[in-house]
């Protein structure tokens, strides 16, 4: 068993490979501590990398052993990091260093040291007269002949954080001399007019388009409208053309929102670093003491805070009262929803519980059917409350299907083929199906006025309804619409009490799909104090959740009716002599 980390800072995954440890050498070298108090001397100190910040540094600058001199970005593992944690942790300082990185340091990889080779500040334009020495093996680094950065934000006063935290670092301390002018909107760099540092907004976006070299991304978990999702594609756009990388620092998003971290955390790839630390799960945000818990976890590298933790408190009392949601994300490092969540992430993985159904057990089944745009997919509960997303086929793929990328359109022959394998598989006490299709056929009182074409699957439930039929030949297999309000708001209230009470029976198997779709999920009122969920977008699917409700009312009819209390066949084999 692995031991629980107990801050934030052993909880980091440091990079096991080669990197240019050049960088960080480079950063404590040449920045200072932007609002770091003048020295006798009218010095500020230099900006030491916390581990937190040296982990980040040190896997964005990751090299493939096989890299070769000419690479630019191929030359990295990783092509984008994210830096997700807690507010008032000093991630602005960690970006206006790596910037400086990017302006007028050693970014790029050139090659593997033999030994004996140095990178000279005083062959680089820079008169502080630090010498690097590599050691046999190491890569190398080299500066951009025509850096290009832009610092992106929401807003203009988002990048003048990082503008405000990014000048006082260059401007009193060795970086002065090769950045001599910083008091303006556009920071230019050595080398030609086109080399600078400049702002980026979704409002002030003329500068779209242009071959960047570094992104900075601050506060990506608020790139959720369509504005900057283009200005966020178009600069990665402009980075794959010109060999650059970029990074992302936010707090914890919000998961009932579209936007651009929440796509790299449940779309992970292996080019994408991600660094986040959350505290424990099982600390409870509502109560004082988990709470300090959670912070003394959270800033346990953050010594400035920890010194301050009363007044920080008192700061959180007073946002939880305005939004808990925002101060848990800000302050506890976790991504929580924010108003109109139908469920939170905390009880749902709290009733996560793995394990293995075996072949012939008799279950319930239940699914939310599409033939476009939306998904389809199915879940499975057993007579004892534990729900699950069954498998099919020789390789055992997850009964979820999204539409096909070509055609846009559920692959129903092997949403079939799947059902009859479960059939076959497992005893079906009852299957629950919502078969509205897409936008057409989406009610049997729409079909039978002949207003729409009918591309719903009411014909597959017919004929399921035919073929699997209980021992007094009965169907097995029902149609059961979410429409109507007054049918779903009670299904939707016991479910919700199933997630979140303490002595409920109910488990599942964590299946991430599910997971994203529940959280996707938000609250739409309706009249005489009833609702509905929703999406908060068309690109956020609740299909998954919908089964899941479906599942959970088939079950407990099931238990009503008394469908589990199958009589077990005796198999044993007697032999007489």
């Amino acid at each position: 068993m692995v031991d629980e980390p107990r801050t934030a800072s052993e909880a980091l995954k440091w990079w096991p490979g080669l990197s240019l440890d050049i960088v960080p050498e480079w950063i404590e070298q040449h920045c200072v501590v932007p609002d770091g108090d003048f020295d006798a001397d009218g010095n500020k100190p230099p900006f030491l990398l916390r581990d937190y910040q040296l982990c980040f540094v040190t896997n964005h600058y990751a090299v493939h052993k096989n890299a070769e001199p000419g690479m630019k970005s191929s030359a990295f593992v990783h092509q984008l990091s994210v830096l997700i944690d807690s507010q008032k942790k000093g991630k602005s300082p960690l970006v206006a260093a790596l910037i400086c990185v990017e302006a007028v340091g050693p970014a790029l990889f050139t090659g593997f040291a033999v030994g004996g080779e140095v990178w000279d500040c005083a062959e680089q334009g820079c008169g502080c007269g630090w010498v690097y020495e590599y050691r046999p093996g190491e890569p190398m680094g080299r500066k951009w002949t025509a850096p290009l950065i832009q610092i992106t934000a929401n807003s203009e006063a988002q990048t003048g954080n990082t503008f405000d935290a990014l000048r006082p670092m260059i401007d009193y301390g060795p970086l002065s001399v090769q950045i001599p002018r910083t008091g303006e909107e556009v920071i230019r760099l050595p080398g030609g007019k086109a080399n600078q540092i400049v702002p980026v907004t979704s409002k002030a976006k003329s500068r779209l388009g242009a071959r960047v070299t570094c992104v900075p991304w601050d506060e990506a978990g608020l790139f959720a409208d369509a504005s900057m999702w283009e200005v966020f594609r178009t600069q990665r756009r402009g980075l794959t053309a010109m060999g650059g990388r970029g990074f992302i620092t936010t707090n914890p998003d919000d998961p009932a929102t579209d936007n651009v971290v929440k796509d790299f955390l449940e779309n992970p790839s292996p080019g994408v670093y991600i660094q986040w630390t959350p505290p424990p799960s099982r600390w409870k945000w509502s109560s004082q003491a988990d709470r300090r818990k959670i912070l003394k976890y959270n800033y346990s590298d953050a010594p400035w805070v920890l010194m301050n933790l009363e007044g920080l408190e008192e700061d959180i009392k007073q946002s939880m009262r305005r939004d808990p949601a925002e101060a848990e994300r800000f302050y506890g490092n976790r991504r929580v929803q924010g108003s109109g969540a139908w469920l939170t992430e905390t009880p749902w993985d709290s009733k996560k519980a793995v394990r293995v159904v075996p072949d012939g057990t008799p279950i319930v089944l239940a699914g939310d059917l599409s033939n476009n745009n939306d998904w389809t997919g199915f879940r499975a509960m057993t007579a004892d409350g534990y729900q699950f997303t069954p498998t099919y086929g020789p390789h055992g793929v997850p009964t979820v299907w999204r539409p096909n990328d070509k055609s846009l359109l559920i692959p129903r022959g092997e949403v079939r083929a799947a059902f009859d394998e479960l059939q076959e598989r497992y005893t079906v006490v009852r299957a629950y199906f919502d078969p509205a299709g897409s936008a057409r056929g989406i009610s049997a009182e729409a079909d039978a006025m002949e207003v729409v074409e009918d591309d719903s699957w009411r014909l597959e439930l017919k004929q399921w309804q035919a073929q699997y039929k209980d021992d007094d030949g009965k169907p097995t297999v029902f149609a059961w619409e979410t429409s109507s309000v007054s049918k779903v708001h009670p299904l939707l209230e016991a479910f919700k009490q199933a997630v979140n009470g303490d002595e409920s029976e109910f488990r599942h198997d964590g299946c991430a799909t599910t997971k994203i779709h529940v959280l996707n999920a938000i609250v739409r009122a309706r009249t005489g104090q009833r609702y509905i969920i929703g999406k908060p977008n068309e690109n956020q699917k609740i299909d998954q959740a919908m089964s899941s409700i479906l599942c959970y009312e088939a079950w407990s009819d099931a238990l009503v009716a008394g469908d589990f209390d199958i009589e077990e066949t005796d198999s044993r084999m007697f032999v007489f002599s």
